[in-house]
């Protein structure tokens, strides 16, 4: 919902100030994750955990649409080389994101995933 906002708005803003606000909204998104262990209430963790996941959309929406866009001026002649590479190593890191995190997991519980 974001990206078609942040593709409209980026030459105005700058695809360079687009990137660094999405990652930092994406820290504000591993801080709300990370304080959930201290919510006091079940209606306190879901809330936490909605604001949480819906920064972490706009932030890596904002990463996303920003960085492809740099990519294709950095490399214009090499746009479907560098994409292709760019697209793979993002899949590899969804695909093994979650294996990942459970092994973080299983090995040191719920805050072992924020230390790295």
């Amino acid at each position: 919902m974001v990206g078609p906002f942040v593709g409209a708005t980026l030459i105005k803003f700058g695809r360079r100030n687009y990137a660094r606000l999405g990652f930092f909204i994406m820290a504000i998104a591993m801080f709300c994750f990370g304080s959930l262990p201290f919510a006091t209430s079940k209606m306190m963790f879901v809330v936490i955990s909605v604001i949480g996941r819906v920064l972490q959309g706009v932030g890596v929406s904002c990463v996303g649409v920003s960085i492809q866009s740099i990519i294709g001026i950095i490399f214009p002649d090499k746009l479907e080389e560098v994409m292709s590479k760019f697209l793979t190593v993002a899949a590899v890191g969804v695909a093994l994101g979650p294996m990942l995190g459970s092994l973080l997991y299983m090995a040191g519980g719920f805050k072992a995933v924020f230390y790295i």
